[in-house]
């Protein structure tokens, strides 16, 4: 429920008053809040259609700037968290239970207990570096309380943030979603709604600036609904086969794969952790191309900096869920005198190159099709090594 009855934010994304997330305060707004979830799982209690019910959405936000501090509502959210389940269980036994943490659904603390036997534990994860410790609180989260994970919201960064990410998720047993599926005029999501002309005017409206007319206002939002229609609509392949690994799809040297149920995906010979605090505990050097920038965009975690050093005897291994006819490997190499030996592994068989590399970048064809993993191993000096490509 994205706006709960009198907004259980506290922020803009609940239509709640003054940025008060009233559900927990008002009386009225509680009791509506309770009542409409039963009166949802009375109606969708057989449907099969529905895979669960997320209670609320993102509760409590972060006390910042100018917004006051609500987290003495915690004990609330719990309440209502017992209350509204049972009001659902009354009508549906059926339905999966999704909840989420304060905080942007980040923070765990309100999960002190199992609140039901069919429930997931639900969170958000955007400006983080794409890799398995940004998952691990909600890893043992799950073990504890024995119950499923689901990233239900992530997404607003660039397209190999996509492909490192989400199938990290995959790798450790966590489901995810994209947010959001639409967005207008930017192409870092499955599909674009083209802006319509003239919306700037609607925008400056919004921030108090002189209202465009009725006819000319009347014509920019009509715009904008035909505009939505999915036949209107850019369909941006690009971050498709980013978010599911398809190719042409690129990945950080750094974002090699890693999963809890394998041991054989990478090896490094270091005993230190670097000091960026980057894929920690592999063994395998990270470093700096350049110094942090001005973040591009607000999630901006600039970890496409980094770079991927190997030494003699280490290893990595990279992905790809939908090779074609015709693919083929590139290496971008930011400095490099080594050998390398390269394996493809496309349905249980191996196919091995070595190559000697002394500068630029190594393009190497690709048998097969469907799924395939590529081990890339230094044999002798060392390789430093930007991204790995996957294209046709």
């Amino acid at each position: 429920m994205h706006g709960a009855p009198g907004g259980q934010t506290g922020a803009n994304i609940d239509d709640c008053i003054d940025d008060v997330p009233r559900l927990f305060i008002d009386e009225d707004k509680w009791h509506k809040g309770i009542a409409l979830w039963e009166k949802l799982a009375k109606i969708y209690s057989s449907n099969a259609t529905i895979g669960g019910y997320d209670l609320l959405n993102e509760p409590i936000r972060p006390a910042h700037g100018t917004l006051k501090n609500y987290d003495y509502l915690l004990p609330k959210l719990e309440a209502f968290y017992d209350e509204a389940i049972a009001a659902i269980r009354k009508h549906d036994k059926n339905h999966m239970i999704s909840l989420e943490g304060h905080h942007w659904a980040q923070d765990l603390s309100v999960f002190n207990k199992k609140y039901d036997d069919n429930m997931i534990i639900h969170f958000h994860r955007y400006a983080v570096l794409p890799e398995r410790a940004s998952l691990d609180k909600y890893l043992a989260a799950s073990e504890k309380w024995d119950v499923p994970l689901w990233l239900g919201e992530t997404g607003e960064n660039k397209i190999t943030w996509f492909a490192a990410y989400y199938q990290t998720a995959l790798n450790f047993g966590i489901g995810y979603n994209l947010w959001p599926y639409k967005k207008m005029g930017k192409h870092n999501c499955p599909i674009t709604i083209k802006t319509p002309k003239n919306w700037d005017s609607i925008i400056k409206y919004s921030k108090g600036d002189k209202h465009p007319g009725y006819e000319k206002a009347s014509e920019i939002l009509n715009e904008f609904l035909e505009n939505l229609k999915f036949k209107n609509c850019i369909l941006n392949q690009d971050t498709t086969n980013h978010v599911f690994r398809k190719v042409p799809f690129s990945l950080r040297a750094t974002d090699f794969d890693e999963n809890p149920n394998r041991n054989d995906l990478y090896k490094g010979s270091s005993k230190k952790n670097n000091v960026f605090q980057y894929r920690n505990n592999t063994g395998l050097t990270i470093i700096e191309e350049y110094l942090p920038k001005e973040k591009e965009f607000h999630f901006d975690t600039q970890w496409d900096r980094f770079l991927l050093v190997l030494n003699k005897g280490e290893f990595v291994t990279y992905s790809a869920n939908e090779l074609v006819d015709g693919s083929f490997l590139y290496l971008d190499c930011a400095d490099t005198n080594a050998v390398l030996r390269i394996s493809q592994n496309v349905n249980g068989l191996i196919e091995t190159t070595e190559l000697e590399v002394t500068e630029g970048g190594v393009k190497l064809p690709l048998n097969g099709k469907g799924y395939a993993e590529i081990k890339i191993e230094c044999v002798a000096g060392v390789v430093c090594l930007r991204s790995v490509t996957f294209d046709v």
